[in-house]
This record gives C-alpha cells, sequence and structure tokens, in this order.
C-alpha cells in the first residue's frame, strides 16, 4: 500500500515539474515575445522622426521634367501616425487623409499630398474682335487666342468695360514610393521614398509627404525556445525543452 501510494505521489510529482516547465518556458517566449515588439516599435519610431526631417528635393531629370523627392513617412501602426503631434501644415493634412481612409489602407497601402504651383508669363499677339459705339464713342474689343505647347491654351477677350480670360490647364504627374539604394555598393539598410514627377513645365511642387503602411512580414520559419509533448527515442513519450526551427503551416 506504501508503495503504491509513494508511486502515485511521484507520478503527480512529475507531472506538476512538466506542467511548471511548460509554464516558465511559455512565459519565457512571452516575455521574448514583448521584448523584441518594443525594440521594434522603437526602431519604427526612430525611423518616421527621422524621416520627418527630411525636406523637399527638387530637380530637372535628364528629360527636363521637374521632379521631387521626400522620404517616405513610414510605419505600421496607422493609428500611431495619425496622432503624431506635429507643427508642419502638409502633414497635418496627411494625418486627415489617413484618418479617411485608414481602414483600406491599415494592412497595407499609401497616401500622399501634392501641392503645386504654377507661374504662366506669356505675350501673344491681340486683334480687334469688333466694335462698340457709346455716346458717340467707338471703342474696339480684342481678342487673343493662345496655346503653349498644349499645356496651356486658352483665349483673352478685353472690352471697354471688362477682360474675360478662358485658360485651360493640363498636367501628367508620375508618384514613385519605393526603396533607394544606400551605403557603399548599395549594400545598406534601402531608404523608403516618394517622387513625384511633373510633365507640365510651367508647374513646380511646392511640397509634398507621403506615408505608407509598412506590413508585418509573416515568416514561415522561426527559430526560438521549444516545449513540446512527444514521442522521443525508444518511442517513449515525455516533454522536450530546448531551442529548435519552426514552421508555420497554419497562423492563428
Amino acid at each position: 500500500m506504501n508503495k503504491l501510494y509513494t508511486q502515485e505521489l511521484q507520478e503527480g510529482w512529475n507531472k506538476f515539474k512538466i506542467i511548471l516547465i511548460v509554464l516558465g518556458v511559455i512565459t519565457i517566449v512571452v516575455l521574448l515575445t514583448k521584448g523584441c515588439n518594443a525594440q521594434h516599435q522603437l526602431a519604427s519610431n526612430e525611423v518616421m522622426n527621422e524621416a520627418l526631417k527630411d525636406s523637399l528635393k527638387t530637380w530637372k531629370d535628364k528629360e527636363g521634367l521637374y521632379v521631387a523627392n521626400i522620404t517616405l513617412l513610414q510605419h505600421e501602426n496607422v493609428d500611431y501616425f495619425t496622432k503624431w503631434t506635429t507643427a508642419d501644415s502638409t502633414v497635418i493634412v496627411l494625418q486627415e487623409l489617413v484618418i479617411k481612409y485608414k481602414d483600406k489602407i491599415r494592412k497595407g497601402g499609401s497616401a500622399t499630398v501634392i501641392k503645386t504651383d504654377a507661374n504662366i508669363n506669356i505675350v501673344t499677339p491681340s486683334k480687334v474682335s469688333g466694335f462698340v459705339t457709346v455716346h458717340d464713342t467707338v471703342y474696339a474689343n480684342y481678342k487673343s487666342d493662345f496655346n503653349i505647347k498644349n499645356w496651356v491654351w486658352g483665349t483673352v477677350s478685353a472690352s471697354k468695360d471688362s477682360t474675360k480670360v478662358n485658360v485651360r490647364f493640363k498636367e501628367q504627374i508620375d508618384v514613385v514610393i519605393g526603396t533607394e539604394k544606400t551605403g557603399f555598393l548599395g549594400l545598406g539598410k534601402g531608404k523608403p521614398f516618394a517622387e513625384v514627377t511633373l510633365h507640365n513645365p510651367f508647374n513646380t511642387v511646392s511640397t509634398l509627404r507621403a506615408y505608407s503602411t509598412k506590413p508585418v512580414t509573416s515568416k514561415k520559419f522561426g527559430i526560438g525556445p521549444v516545449a513540446a509533448y512527444g514521442v522521443g527515442p525508444g518511442f517513449t513519450p515525455g516533454v522536450f525543452i530546448g531551442v529548435g526551427v519552426n514552421w508555420n503551416i497554419l497562423k492563428f
């Protein structure tokens, strides 16, 4: 009777040790995960903070087109970006745009704010389009049609009392969001950017800001502490604890 009791007590103790070991491993995994997430969050915040300090860069490319470039604001947490305190009016407008579309870009997407300024100075010949007589005084009406490289066109009509301007303006805007190489031989960490190219020669970019939701990469393989119950050598069931490689078939 004492022998049976001792055996049952030993089996109970062994099960209790297994439970303690499993709980310990789970606790370690949870703490490691929280630490990694906090470190990743801090790194993401620092990257976005540096991106906010960047200023607009502009130049003419080899085709003579106006190009504007700025560092992309990138963060996987949409709410974190929209609550960022800033005095930059363009970033504030971008935050409002992200809030409007956050449900559509939360799991991957981008939003861009572009402001342009057009400066057009032209001189075109005018012609008399008619006459009007007021109190025995004859006044001429003038009209001038213009077309500048099919980018800006219209008509100016002037009479004694008023001037009518009818102007049409078109633009082709190329927007690219990507990552450019950095460091020696392009082996450094990639720098995300937003770039705008204007095709209308009379237009320029005054402000540019873009935000992108950085998707969290889901990896099939991982390395970390493992606690499992299974069959070992000799087909003996037991608990196994250690470090191992795992492959995620299903994600919950």
